[in-house]
């Protein structure tokens, strides 16, 4: 492969896809945050830190999944 195409055209393709791709399932993103509002309540969204490239932290956000129930002692579900 080419010097241009593994700075430029890669990034290109890369950029072009996960636009399409956000387009497509934006619709099936926007019913999962609904449903997380309405099941679990706010906040919708959390950020989570994880190490990247050469161990450089970077922030991904994920759709809560856990509840905050409690049993009868105390202990989360």
């Amino acid at each position: 492969m080419s010097v241009f195409y593994r700075r430029y055209g890669k990034r290109a393709i890369d950029l072009c896809v996960a636009a399409v791709t956000l387009v497509v399932l934006s619709p099936v993103i926007a019913l999962t945050a609904l449903g997380v509002r309405l099941f679990l309540g706010s906040p919708v969204l959390f950020r989570q830190m994880r190490p990247g490239l050469h161990e450089r932290p970077f922030t991904v956000l994920k759709f809560r999944t856990l509840t905050d129930r409690r049993d009868r002692e105390g202990t989360l579900l």
